[in-house]
């Protein structure tokens, strides 16, 4: 009885040691980019459970020779060097830490917050299918329409964050707000369509430059906003000179860097096309 009592504690003993092994083993060579529940730059202990269940085999061949299942990230260096029998003890070690780890656990650690930037593009009421939300301030947003290549309102607020930005049309974010402007219409007279969207840039202050073309013509329309102005600069390419219709805002006063306006008409030569700034400044 002492004799099988001695084995058990010695059997014991050995698979505590070989536990504390396998740990060490895995500390040294993996946690860098193996953590418990936590992504970091390879899959979790949990994941590879997951994918590996009772196959500590498959963990071990893998580590010897990986391929790259993932098209981002690093891609694993092969662990040859450690070893089938250490392979083994640390792919034993990874199966049985990962199959206690709590995949609510595993949720909480790898969660995406979602925060609204300053242009989301998004589904918006009254506008096309391609639209962005542009957020200047928390007093004042604006509704940029990809298909018309023009704004097409703005408001005095911001959108329900309630609402997701992604959304497959079946839930429009909801303005919350005073529309202070609204327009239908390109603000460029006599320019044929058809209008082909190419694009954005976003500036280091979250605001964008949409890039388009109506017709042969390619323009560069670049947003900005500063102590309670609206900056718009354009840079047209092609045409020998221009029509702009001056937005025309309920508070707001409208001016250009260039060209004559007459009759809310601005009038700008080729020379001046090239690179225009209209400023919507809060009265006050």
């Amino acid at each position: 009885m002492r004799a099988y009592a001695l084995i058990l504690l010695c059997s014991f003993a050995l698979a505590a040691k070989d536990k504390s092994e396998a740990q060490k083993l895995f500390e040294a060579n993996c946690l860098a980019c193996h953590q418990l529940a936590k992504m970091i730059a390879g899959p979790t202990l949990y994941e590879i459970n997951q994918i590996y269940e009772k196959k500590p085999q498959g963990i071990v061949d893998w580590a010897k020779k990986p391929g790259r299942k993932r098209k981002t990230g690093i891609a694993m260096p092969a662990m040859a060097h450690l070893g089938d029998k250490n392979l083994t003890l640390i792919a034993n070690y990874m199966l049985k830490a990962g199959s206690k780890v709590n995949v609510r656990e595993v949720q909480k650690l790898n969660q995406i917050e979602e925060k609204q930037g300053r242009i989301q593009r998004t589904f918006m009421p009254n506008s096309g299918v391609i639209s962005f939300a542009i957020r200047f301030s928390d007093k004042l947003s604006l509704c940029w329409d990809a298909e018309k290549a023009a704004t097409r309102y703005i408001w005095r607020g911001v959108i329900n964050t309630n609402k997701h930005f992604t959304s497959n049309g079946k839930s429009i974010p909801k303005i919350i707000g005073d529309s202070i402007y609204t327009n239908d219409d390109s603000p460029f007279i006599n320019i044929d369509d058809p209008i082909k969207f190419l694009g954005y840039n976003v500036s280091e202050e979250g605001l964008p430059e949409f890039l388009y073309k109506r017709g042969p013509f390619s323009f560069k329309e670049k947003l900005a906003y500063d102590e309670g102005n609206i900056i718009i600069n354009y840079q047209v390419s092609g045409p020998s000179s221009l029509e702009y219709r001056m937005p025309q805002i309920k508070g707001f006063k409208s001016s250009s860097s260039v060209g004559s306006i007459k009759g809310g008409v601005l009038k700008l030569k080729k020379e001046e096309i090239q690179s225009f700034t209209i400023t919507l400044s809060e009265e006050k």
